[in-house]
């Protein structure tokens, strides 16, 4: 019965620790695009129960294939880990939950965040990497983000692809727009910031 006990003990730890790393995004140590396609879903259908508001971030490393193709992948690897860093110390509940999408793309997830919050962390966000000066075989690589965000109190359950598509067009508009921007339903005509 000892043995039985300590052997499923051990299968439990393993499950466990198995679970986080299927969550994980190996390079950045965030939350991967599977774990944030669940939480969306979870967290989407909690808010219009609970008829309280959701904020979702998309985010977009300016120019990354230019830092790839100057300073090579590894640089372009070292870039993601920094980045992800900075997007992780910027947010301050636990329950607000940053990802790496794809690729050079993140997302932060905030339930019971409204609009004006979420604006401020995704402006902290922004700052916090555009001061990054990152060095890469003496060189300084300079950093910038656009961010999307989007915010709502959902009136209809399902629709977390709407508000996806809602953050990923915003996202798109900051990058053909200036880039390094924070754009949002407020600000979307005149891509400046207004808080």
């Amino acid at each position: 019965d000892e043995k039985v006990r300590e052997r499923t003990e051990e299968l439990e730890v393993s499950n466990k620790q198995l679970k986080i790393w299927s969550m994980t995004d190996s390079l950045t140590q965030l939350k991967n695009r599977h774990y944030f396609d669940e939480n969306l879903v979870t967290e989407y259908q909690k808010a219009y129960r609970e008829k309280s508001w959701l904020s979702l971030i998309m985010m977009d490393i300016d120019h990354f294939k230019q830092i790839n193709d100057n300073y090579g992948h590894q640089a372009g690897d070292m870039v993601l880990q920094e980045v992800a860093s900075a997007i992780e110390s910027s947010i301050k509940r636990p329950s607000d939950a940053a990802a790496r999408y794809g690729g050079e793309e993140f997302t932060v997830l905030m339930s019971n965040t409204p609009k004006s919050g979420a604006y401020l962390i995704a402006e902290r966000i922004r700052q916090n990497i555009e001061r990054l000066k990152l060095e890469w075989e003496g060189e300084v690589i300079s950093v910038t983000m656009s961010l999307g965000l989007v915010s709502c109190t959902p009136v209809s359950n399902k629709a977390e692809a709407t508000l996806l598509k809602q953050a990923d067009d915003y996202l798109y508009h900051a990058k053909r727009h200036g880039r390094n921007q924070v754009i949002y339903e407020d600000n979307i005509h005149t891509g400046l910031p207004n808080t």
